[in-house]
Parts: structure tokens; C-alpha cells; sequence
């Protein structure tokens, strides 16, 4: 059940590219499938920051994540290349060997996706705003979204600007076993709308997002997921038939040192691949980290199938989202519409009691200068001033 469960994410995250009945060529039938993508509440969208909401108590990001760890099961599964943490093992499976993989020389890895033995979870900081019952999510794997250029591949953008690559770490609500036992409780529409209608807390995921710049220096993190042969193994899907065993990736490479401090947004959101559930917390982070241009290259060379078919761009188009955006970062909320139009009512009110202070003043002006003539026409003094004419006729002024 748990690997058919994890189908369900990434458009079947685990699972071979054949099975799968969608691709990023025509989105716009996603929703005949799947009724969920059509909703009002989809990812990813573009966070435009001059419409978010401030908060700066929920800034602090405590990622409680092993870095130690360094071994990881690497999958190309036709849509994204997709990474999961991985252990040694010499497990008995008796005929269930699930969660287990083996290496070309035949050693037994398994993976660490339960709560249990995930290497990574962080505080639900959002668990008051919305009476949530679980205070933690776990971490399940990571995957990566990428462009056919530096211009576009990040699903989410930023003020209209999108990012080469993003990479995406898949927590799960930890009151939960594991991701499978989440999406078993929350994987359909009628789950999803019954919870709601129950008040529980439907945002059972949580889903960390950080963007990449492409720079002319290599990163160490990259080249150990394509170095070793790596590249050639994960090509493209199913090619070949032993697990892709990563046992030397610096995480601390991977992830920017000021990942916990410098903040991100936060809003509640979907899925960004069918069936698109409407379940995840989304956490865009503001810090970005690095990948060299090379590394960038690989990532455009690997195939969505056997028959050679580019597998980027793997982003899904921006949606429409009625939910908050909440900027965890220091800083003032302003809304600038609503200023200008305040200013601009009080202003026109002002030039308005000047106008008709004027229109009187003008009026009683036309008023005394009436009644003055009146009384000079009376007392003669209104009539012209004419200078006493010489005997010659000619007045005293005539050569002025």
C-alpha cells in the first residue's frame, strides 16, 4: 500500500514514468482527470510582496535536520529527479520488502521515510491560526523542478521572476507514520472536503522550497548527485535496474547556511502535479542557494523517457491562489492603496472649502465695491477727474 500510496506524489514519485497518465505538455487537461486542479487554491503562484501579510514571529526556521546524514537513493521517475535518505540494512522482508532497494553489488539500503527515522523535521508554526492538531512535519524525500534555460524552471516565482531550479523537501504532518499513512487519510477530494467540513486541519503537508542561481563555480553538493556514474544511471527512467545509491552528498552544500534566518513565505496550497491535493503548507524560502553552470546542463540532459524526450521543463504554470501569502521576515505592513486614497479624499475635501471660501470672499468683495459706487455716484466723487482746462484751451497735462 505504501508505494502505491507515494504514487500519488510527484505524479507517481516512486514509481516508473510509464504508469504515468499526465505530462507537463498539456496542463490544461489535468483537470479533466483530476477534479482537484481546477480548485481555487492551487500551487505554485507568483508571490508578488507587496500584497503579503508581515509577520516577523514566525522568521526564525528551525530545521531540525541531520546533516550527517549522506546517503541517499537517487530516482529519475520521468518527471523529476527525485532524492531520498537511505540507510544499510540486512532486513529479513519475508515478501514484503518495501522501502527496500539494492545497489549494483546487491547491498540492501533502506529508506528512512517514517517518523521514526526521518533525518528532518520542523515546527508547524501555523498550528493556532488554524486549531491544527499536529505540531510537527517530517521529511520524506526531495525532487527538483528545472527550465530548458537560466530565464525559467522554478515553479514559484517572485514578482514575476522565476528562478533556474527548484528543489522541493516533502514533509509530512509527523502525527502520521509516515507519508503514505498521510495521503492514505488525505489523497482524494471527498477525503480533503470532509476533514474541512469536520474543522481538522487539511494542511497535513508541508513543503519547504528553495531556489537556485546558476554561478560560474561548481557546487559540491551537485557533483556528488552526478559524478560517479550517477548521470548515466538516472538518464532516464527504469534504465537500470538496480537503485542509484548517492553516499556522499553534503547536505550542508545543499541548503544555504542562512536558511533559518533570513525568512520566507509562507501559504496554504496544493500539490504542484496531479492530482493536486490541497493539502500542503507551502514554505518558499528567501535564501537561495548555488548551482555551477554545468551542473545546471546535466540537469537539462536528462530524459523523460527511453525514446529521448527532454525531461525540462517539469514546472507546472502559475495558478490562481485566494489564500493568504504570510512574509515570515522583519518588516512593516503598509497597504499603499488604501493611503492614496485616503489622501487623495482628504485633499479634493480641502481644495474644495477653499474653492467655496474664495466663490465668497468674491462675492462679498462684488457686494462692497457696489455699494461704494452707489454712495460715490451720490457725493459726485465717482465722476471723472478732469484737470481746469488754460485759457488756450489746452489742459496743464497735454504733454504727458
Amino acid at each position: 500500500m505504501k508505494s502505491a500510496v507515494l504514487s500519488l506524489l510527484v505524479g507517481g514519485k516512486f514509481a516508473s514514468a510509464a504508469s504515468s497518465t499526465w505530462d507537463y505538455d498539456h496542463q490544461d487537461e489535468w483537470q479533466d482527470t483530476y477534479s482537484m486542479c481546477s480548485n481555487n487554491d492551487q500551487s505554485p503562484i507568483d508571490i508578488v510582496t507587496s500584497e503579503v501579510v508581515i509577520d516577523s514571529t514566525c522568521i526564525d526556521f528551525e530545521w531540525n535536520m541531520n546533516y550527517s546524514h549522506s546517503t541517499f537513493r537517487m530516482l529519475n521517475n520521468g518527471h523529476a529527479l527525485v532524492m531520498q535518505a537511505v540507510t544499510p540494512s540486512n532486513l529479513e522482508c519475508d515478501g514484503d520488502c518495501t522501502g527496500t532497494y539494492y545497489d549494483e553489488a546487491g547491498d540492501q539500503y533502506y529508506a528512512l521515510g517514517e517518523e521514526e527515522d526521518t533525518i528532518a523535521r520542523f515546527e508547524n508554526k501555523f498550528r493556532d491560526a488554524v486549531n491544527s492538531d499536529h505540531d510537527e512535519f517530517c521529511l520524506d524525500s526531495f525532487h527538483f523542478h528545472w527550465g530548458s534555460s537560466d530565464l525559467y524552471g522554478s515553479e514559484h516565482y517572485v514578482d514575476g521572476a522565476a528562478y533556474p531550479l527548484e528543489v522541493h523537501f516533502i514533509h509530512y504532518s509527523c502525527a502520521h507514520n509516515s507519508l503514505g499513512a498521510t495521503l492514505f487519510n488525505f489523497g482524494t477530494e471527498d477525503q480533503v472536503s470532509t476533514a474541512e467540513s469536520a474543522g481538522t486541519d487539511v494542511h497535513q503537508l508541508g513543503v519547504v522550497g528553495i531556489f537556485f542561481d546558476v554561478v560560474n563555480e561548481s557546487n559540491p553538493a551537485f557533483d556528488a548527485i552526478f559524478d560517479d556514474g550517477h548521470f548515466e544511471d538516472v538518464q532516464y527512467p527504469d534504465k537500470r535496474d538496480f537503485a542509484t545509491i548517492v553516499n556522499n552528498l553534503d547536505l550542508a552544500e545543499l541548503i544555504p547556511d542562512d536558511i533559518e534566518t533570513a525568512g520566507y513565505y509562507a501559504y496554504e496550497g496544493s500539490l504542484t502535479t496531479p492530482p493536486c491535493t490541497d493539502i500542503v503548507r507551502w514554505h518558499v524560502m528567501n535564501a537561495r542557494g548555488t548551482i555551477g553552470v554545468d551542473q545546471m546542463d546535466k540537469f537539462r540532459h536528462l530524459l523523460a523517457d527511453v525514446y529521448g524526450t527532454n525531461a525540462a521543463p517539469n514546472y507546472r504554470e502559475l495558478q490562481d491562489n485566494v489564500n493568504t501569502v504570510t512574509a515570515c521576515m522583519e518588516g512593516d505592513n503598509t497597504d499603499d492603496s488604501t493611503t492614496e486614497d485616503e489622501s487623495t479624499g482628504t485633499d479634493t475635501i480641502v481644495v474644495a472649502v477653499y474653492g467655496v471660501l474664495i466663490m465668497i470672499c468674491q462675492c462679498l468683495l462684488g457686494v462692497f465695491c457696489c455699494m461704494k459706487q452707489k454712495r460715490g455716484r451720490k457725493d459726485g466723487r465717482s465722476q471723472p477727474m478732469v484737470a481746469p482746462a488754460t485759457t488756450d484751451g489746452r489742459t496743464d497735462n497735454a504733454h504727458h
